[in-house]
């Protein structure tokens, strides 16, 4: 047995409905009229009229929906307003361009064209010069027109305008000065247009070897080679083609290009290069001698300069000077801290290296305190020392002290105040090569 559901009956939706009479009432008939001075509810419906339920979001929650702020909105019309002005301007640009037929690449007849003679190279006598006639458009030539080139009122080329090679002439002119070049269209097109052209005279082309030379020498001479001769001439038929580089003796250190020459028929183009080089000297010194002090300090010095030129305004200077170790010697290396040439002329020289050596001399001391015995006479002069003193004058810190000394009576006669004689004092300890002693003069007795 089959079991069927029946349907309720849909209810219409709508703000209307019927009563027991069949006249159709409004939906808010019975509802109680509002009170006067309460506030207004309105309930937001949405676009089928169903009222839209308030929930409220939750703090800090992501259900909390913010409202945009007002800068935002502004922003949006202020791009919307840019947006608009821009695509105008390219529009108005756009139209400007269309009316000045800017896009416009169909040809047009002859007589709308404005024609013009181009000289692509600078025209010289003895060259080829090449001349073009160009338009300002297309031009849509008759297929009968010809295009004839005049040169000083006589025809030297007749072609086709739709031939690339009728639209231009390269043309040797026959002298310096002005010419006419005159271009005419024959046809069922006419078109006359001229132009003069001043013809300059013929280049030569001078390329030097280029060449080396130290600060004060003379310049050496110019290897050069020389094209663009017209006429039959030559490299020895031309006078004044005797080029030199642009420097001499006193032109500092640097690099020169060949002096511009001066023809009467030729113009003259040059190439090549002249460098100067800084000349070599050597440096002297005086006073590079000191006594012993236990520094390898070298004393101040005064330097000399050979080799520089006459007249130029060079020195050397340094900021210190030292040799190689403390100790006395000859023949010392001195080593030179920031030696450099000074002057407005220095840049054109350089030191070539030379080693200057010096000499440091063993200081002097003294023997202070020996003291002699005084003897019996026995008929020698043999002497013996009492004491052997110590040594004066010692720089501090060395280390060094009296050795083996010995010593005689003058005579062997008995006397009184005799004098006695050193004949040797060892110095003694690592530093003693730095000194020398002053022997001082002893007296003792020979008693009888």
């Amino acid at each position: 047995m089959e079991n069927k559901r029946k349907s309720a009956p849909k209810k219409e939706s709508g703000a209307k409905s019927e009563n027991s009479k069949g006249k159709r009432t409004p939906a808010s008939a019975g509802r109680q009229p509002e009170k006067k001075g309460a506030a207004k509810k309105t309930a937001k419906k949405t676009a089928a009229g169903k009222p839209i339920e308030k929930k409220p979001a939750a703090k800090g929650g992501a259900g909390a929906v913010k409202a945009a702020p007002n800068g935002e909105a502004a922003v949006g019309v202020r791009s919307t307003l840019t947006s608009v002005v821009l695509w105008t301007v390219i529009f108005a640009i756009a139209l400007m361009l269309i009316g000045l037929n800017v896009f416009n690449t169909r040809p047009v007849p002859l007589e709308q064209a404005v024609a013009s003679i181009n000289v692509e190279n600078e025209a010289r006598y003895g060259a080829e010069s090449r001349l073009t006639l160009s338009f300002d458009k297309p031009v849509d030539f008759d297929k009968e027109t010809e295009i004839v080139w005049i040169v000083d009122g006589t025809e030297v080329k007749r072609g086709a305008p739709t031939d690339k090679d009728g639209m231009t002439l390269s043309h040797r002119f026959s002298s310096v000065g002005g010419h006419n070049v005159t271009v005419k269209a024959e046809g069922k097109d006419t078109l006359t247009v001229s132009r003069d052209i001043d013809v300059k005279k013929p280049l030569l082309t001078l390329t030097a070897r280029n060449a080396q030379k130290t600060y004060g020498e003379a310049n050496p001479d110019v290897i050069f080679q020389v094209s663009g001769f017209v006429d039959g001439d030559t490299q020895d038929s031309v006078e004044g083609l005797e080029p030199r580089f642009d420097a001499d003796e006193k032109s500092p250190v640097g690099e020169y290009g060949v002096a511009a020459l001066t023809l009467g028929k030729y113009d003259v183009a040059v190439s090549g290069k002249l460098t100067v080089t800084p000349k070599e000297i050597s440096i002297a010194a005086e006073n590079l001698t000191k006594v012993y002090d236990g520094s390898d300090a070298a004393p101040e010095t005064e330097f000399s300069l050979r080799g520089a030129v006459g007249g130029d305004d060079v020195s050397v200077v340094c900021d210190s000077a030292r040799f190689g170790d403390k100790n006395a010697g000859v023949n010392k290396k001195v080593t030179f801290d920031g030696l450099r040439l000074a002057g407005k002329d220095a840049a054109n020289y350089r030191l070539d290296g030379t080693t200057l050596k010096g000499e440091i001399l063993p200081k002097e001391i003294t023997l202070d305190g020996a003291e002699v015995s005084d003897k019996q006479f026995d008929g020698g002069t043999a002497a013996t020392f009492k004491s052997l003193g110590r040594f004066t004058g010692v720089v501090e810190g060395d280390e060094i002290s009296v050795g083996e000394v010995s010593a005689r009576f003058e005579n062997a006669s008995a006397g009184k105040g005799k004098t006695v004689l050193i004949d040797k004092c060892v110095i003694q300890g690592k530093d003693a090569a730095n000194y020398k002693v002053k022997l001082p003069l002893l007296k003792a007795d020979i008693n009888n």
